[in-house]
């Protein structure tokens, strides 16, 4: 079940960049809600 969660948090941060290029780590941060490790993940 965890793995499903990363997969999606993953897909989703993609399609943030995808969509809103241009778009920081910083900014994918703040909308998924991540921690500065996981997003470097």
């Amino acid at each position: 079940m965890v793995q499903n969660e990363v997969l999606k948090r993953g897909l989703l941060a993609l399609e943030l960049v995808k969509y809103q290029q241009g778009i920081t780590l910083k900014e994918v941060m703040n909308e998924l809600n991540l921690s500065k490790s996981t997003a470097f993940r």
